[in-house]
């Protein structure tokens, strides 16, 4: 973790990522990411990450593996493709999260996509 990361919740930097987005998409895209969104902040929640500051590759790798077996409330497992769309949100979200010094800039690069 860089000390020049500034402290915020998952849900706070989510907020951030969709009000930003207006200024480039259409509300049914901004809807849309939100909700692919919506799994990893419940991630976050039962697995106690409540500063992005701390998010790690492991996270990330364990988030992957979570939302590939359905885990969580309400969640079921998903096709390959669902998957492969879901992870590329978080990275999107994850490069957005870097340059508001919410992450480390770089991590989200350590989210692979599925091929």
């Amino acid at each position: 973790m860089s000390d020049d990361l500034e402290p915020i919740s998952p849900v706070d930097a989510v907020e951030m990522f969709h009000s930003a987005m207006e200024d480039e998409h259409s509300e049914s895209t901004r809807r849309s990411e939100y909700h692919r969104l919506r799994a990893f902040i419940q991630f976050c929640d039962e697995d106690g990450i409540e500063n992005l500051n701390n998010l790690s590759g492991r996270d990330l790798y364990r988030y992957r593996t979570w939302r590939r077996e359905g885990k969580g409330d309400g969640r079921e497992p998903i096709k390959l493709v669902t998957l492969k769309s879901q992870l590329a949100t978080l990275r999107r979200f994850l490069r957005f999260a870097g340059d508001i010094d919410a992450v480390d800039p770089e991590l989200y690069e350590q989210l692979t996509l599925p091929t």
